[in-house]
């Protein structure tokens, strides 16, 4: 290697260096490397605000439907507003702090995702997600 790229090597060495020690204890650095190179900041948690529960059937018989019915039961207290969610799509109905809603689940071999979102007053949030399956 020439004389140009051994310096070049070496700036380059000396500013990752630099970039590495302003984190504080090495946590982001050790994030972004297993993230490639990405970082995210987790939004702040709600304070007051816990789901207490959310209820979901383990799995779901589908007997060759395409999509079938459940019934979700949720809690959440200390919460400004509360949402539900199934694979990420908005369930409507959720204005009562515990209540037991029927929505639909899309049948496939995939897991499927239930969450229970609260959110105290300045739109910070807690959330309790379950998996479930459904047989086919």
């Amino acid at each position: 290697m020439n004389l140009h790229h051994r310096i070049v090597t070496a700036s380059l060495l000396v500013v990752a260096a630099v970039a590495l020690a302003g984190c504080s204890d090495g946590s982001s650095a050790k994030a972004a490397a297993k993230s490639g190179g990405v970082t995210t900041t987790a939004p702040a948690s709600a304070a007051g605000v816990k789901v207490t529960s959310l209820e979901v059937p383990p799995t779901i018989d589908c007997n060759g439907k395409t999509s079938v019915d459940i019934t979700v039961a949720y809690a959440v207290e200390g919460a400004a507003r509360q949402e539900l969610y199934v694979d990420g799509r908005k369930v409507d109905g959720t204005d009562k702090a515990s209540d037991s809603i029927a929505t639909w689940v899309h049948c496939d071999t995939l897991p499927h995702t239930i969450d229970v979102v609260g959110y105290d007053a300045k739109g910070h949030h807690t959330t309790l997600e379950h998996k479930v399956t459904t047989n086919l």
